[in-house]
Parts: structure tokens; sequence; C-alpha cells
């Protein structure tokens, strides 16, 4: 398969906002002459697919549809980005009023071909903040949170809703759980730096507010 005009436009984007992962794509492909193509085996309740990586899984209809359930989320966390068109389906399934989205995938070939065959940055809803996460590095992480996890602030991490593609989690439960939580451990001390709790955060803010007639009129 031959790289894509999407595969470049999704790459202008991703050297602006995740350089590091950019550049570790543009390696991966340097080392090919044509995009391998994952081998995919239709049965009735949905797909087989191998090839892409180190072992086969199993990846089940998806429709771009929204679920109720969903609605008061603002982010979300999604495992695994299977084989097209599995990722757009689940963007488009998400609430419009979704403010940021964390793919995190660890084999760098299935997300080089679904950046070939899909306009991520369009997919998601508008105004939404994409990154993805290909491993637990901490470089990874921080770049990755960058994106769209500093922006809205850190705490809002406590109420994301975590999408499963039940078969890659399945296959490969064990490097996602490393995932998930370097990158949990990551937000946890990003928290811990703007003070030992939110309340102690929220005090502090307080008592320099209290302060401020204080300080306008005394600066020494």
């Amino acid at each position: 398969m031959k790289p894509s005009p999407l595969l470049e436009q999704n790459l202008r984007t991703l050297r602006t906002l995740q350089p590091l992962l950019a550049k570790k794509i543009e390696e991966r492909l340097s080392a090919w002459q044509d995009l391998p193509e994952p081998q995919i085996r239709e049965v009735r309740n949905g797909r087989w697919i191998s090839g892409l990586s180190p072992v086969p899984f199993f990846q089940h209809p998806v429709e771009a549809r929204r679920d109720k359930r969903l609605a008061r989320k603002s982010l979300f966390l999604l495992l695994g980005v299977g084989a097209p068109p599995y990722l757009f389906h689940r963007f488009r399934s998400l609430p419009k009023g979704t403010l940021g989205v964390v793919v995190f995938e660890p084999n760098l070939d299935l997300l080089i071909h679904t950046l070939n065959l899909t306009s991520v940055y369009l997919a998601v809803p508008e105004g939404c903040h994409l990154s993805f996460l290909v491993s637990a590095d901490v470089p990874d992480i921080r770049e990755a949170m960058d994106v769209n996890i500093r922006p809205m602030g850190s705490y809002i991490v406590a109420d994301a809703e975590f999408l499963l593609h039940d078969g890659e989690t399945e296959a490969f439960g064990g490097v996602f759980r490393q995932m998930r939580d370097g990158f949990l451990r990551e937000v946890r001390a990003h928290i811990d730096m703007l003070g030992n709790s939110p309340e102690d955060t929220l005090l502090g803010f307080r008592q320099m507010v209290l302060n401020l007639p204080w300080l306008l009129t005394t600066p020494d």
C-alpha cells in the first residue's frame, strides 16, 4: 500500500502537536518502501486482524452512533486503534462537547495504518484536542499530556471515561496496563506539583486573595 495524502496531512498536524511521536513514525516509515497492510478475515461477528501486530486480535463492528450514557463526559481515554474504520466510528460516537481524547496504541504499525486511512483530527468533535500515546516512557506521556491534559487541568482525568478495543486489550492487556498506569502516575505527579491536595491548592489561593489588600498597599 502506498502512503496516502491523509497520512501526510495527519503528520503535518502531528509534527506541530507531538514532534517526538512524529519523529518515531517518520523513522518507521523510512524503513519501508510500501506500507504493510493487515490481513483481515471476515467472520460472522466481526473481523480477525493480523499481520501488523505480534498476534491476531478480534474486532467487533462499531457504528458511529452516539452513546447517551457518555453525554456528560468531556475526556476520553481510548485503548487501541484497531483497524480502520474502527477509530473513525469511535470518534464519531463521542459527545459533541468532548474536550479531549487520548488514544493509547503500543503498536506503531497499527497507528500508522490508521493515520494512512483516517483523517483523525477532523473526525473528533469540533474543539476537541486529540493526542496519541505509544509507550509508557515518561517523555511520550508528557508530550501527549501537553496537548490536552495540562491545558484543561489534570483533575479532569478523575472523571475520564475509558473506551477499550476489546480485541486489542485482550491480546495485549499487559502493555496497555503499563501505559495506563504510567500515564496515571504522571498525571498524579503533575497534580502533586500543584499542591498536596486539591483542598490545599484552593486554600492557598484563598489565602492569597485575602491578603491582596495588604499586598497592594505594602508591597515590602
